[in-house]
């Protein structure tokens, strides 16, 4: 059984002295005698007390509760491998605490990039309706920004630490942002949106806040390094290694499914040589790419001149009319400096050409070089060598 707060056992003790001394007024003033005045007083007396300690063992259970909840939330935090699991954790616990209310984790990415946005499972029926996407490049979040939390009551966006907030200012209703940083280190804020939020829903925001914000920034930082690690510099798109790591999963994942997968190696025709109108070049190339691409599609910047594009799905002639189309593009975009781009491309499926990852791409690569044999900006896909 709970311990009885001391609070609750002095109001007890305080109410029994109340009693006593009403028992000796009503003896000595109504002429009644001091045992049966005694037990009357005495039991209404009791009645409260045993009420306000109902209240109180209530409170004390309801905040062993919490505290135990946020034990637990501490523990999958430090069990969680990954930062995705880590914002869905602290989604979770913060819709838990308020579940008619709308939860989002913000997240500062590269400046290309902008915010990017988890939401909670709850979101048409409050505030967030309002924000649209899974990232906003033009937005900010001054809670991120200033690393202060912000409450926000107006349908202006006007938080009490005051300051617009251009994200905020889409929400109506009132809001509770809750910065995600620690030691220095970023990794986004909370953003919690109802009609109403209680106080007390915010104090446990806030402790919430606290316990992932080391966890969370500890792996956005190292989330960072890896995705620097395996890109370009150049481009931002994944470099050579990753791309291979990449085919080697794509390829062992079309074997499973029995489908097929299309790999297109693009090479600039004639790359400026100029080292800065030759970057120039290959950053608008990059960047055309990831535009033109499926959303599917897997774009990597291969090798000096090379782009490899790795379409899932997709078989031979798939992939030849992908080629077709990115070469087109290519052909049509102006480059301010750097003149006139073109690409010659080569194609190869799995399994129709290759059978391993290595073959694919040795495929690829041999009908990128008949493409630039026959004279450049063309498509050209391989020949199989399986017999059927």
């Amino acid at each position: 059984m709970a311990r009885l707060p001391a609070p609750a056992l002095a109001a007890f003790v305080l109410i029994a002295a109340l009693a006593c001394a009403a028992a000796a007024f009503a003896a000595s003033r109504l002429g009644v005698g001091p045992a049966p005045a005694g037990l009357f007083v005495g039991v209404i007396a009791l009645g409260y007390a045993a009420c306000g300690l109902a209240v109180a063992h209530r409170g004390r259970a309801k905040a062993d509760r919490e505290a135990r909840d946020l034990t637990e939330l501490t523990r999958l935090l430090a069990s969680s491998t990954s930062e995705a699991q880590s914002r869905s954790l602290l989604l979770r616990y913060a819709q838990r605490i308020a579940p008619s209310a709308g939860a989002v984790v913000l997240t500062r990415g590269d400046a290309a990039q902008g915010l990017e946005l988890t939401f909670g499972e709850r979101i048409v029926d409050t505030p967030l309706r309002a924000l649209s996407g899974a990232r906003l490049a033009s937005e900010s979040c001054r809670a991120i920004e200033l690393g202060e939390a912000r409450e926000v009551s107006t349908t202006a966006g006007a938080s009490e630490n005051g300051g617009e907030c251009t994200l905020c200012g889409r929400l109506a209703g009132e809001l509770s942002c809750e910065p995600l940083r620690t030691a220095g280190r970023q990794a986004g804020a909370l953003l919690v949106a109802d009609e109403r939020i209680d106080p007390a829903v915010r104090l446990r925001l806030h402790e919430a806040a606290q316990r992932a914000a080391p966890v969370l920034a500890m792996q956005h930082t190292q989330a960072a390094i890896e995705r620097r690690a395996g890109s370009d510099p150049l481009t931002a798109l994944p470099n050579r290694p990753a791309a291979e790591q990449t085919l080697r999963r794509l390829c062992a994942q079309a074997g499973r499914a029995v489908s097929p997968l299309a790999a297109v190696l693009l090479g600039l025709d004639q790359p400026p040589e100029r080292k800065a109108e030759r970057d120039q070049a290959l950053a608008l190339v990059g960047r055309r790419l990831t535009e033109t691409a499926r959303a599917s599609d897997y774009i990597a910047r291969f090798d000096a001149h090379t782009f490899l594009v790795l379409a899932p799905d997709t078989d031979r002639e798939g992939g030849a009319e992908l080629a077709e189309k990115l070469r087109r593009d290519l052909e049509l975009l102006a480059a301010s400096s750097t003149g006139r781009l073109t690409a010659s491309l080569g194609v190869a499926a799995l399994p129709m050409d290759a059978l391993v990852p290595d073959d694919l791409l040795r495929q690829a690569d041999h009908a990128l070089a008949v493409a630039r044999a026959l004279g450049g900006n063309r498509v050209q896909t391989a020949e199989s060598t399986i017999a059927p």
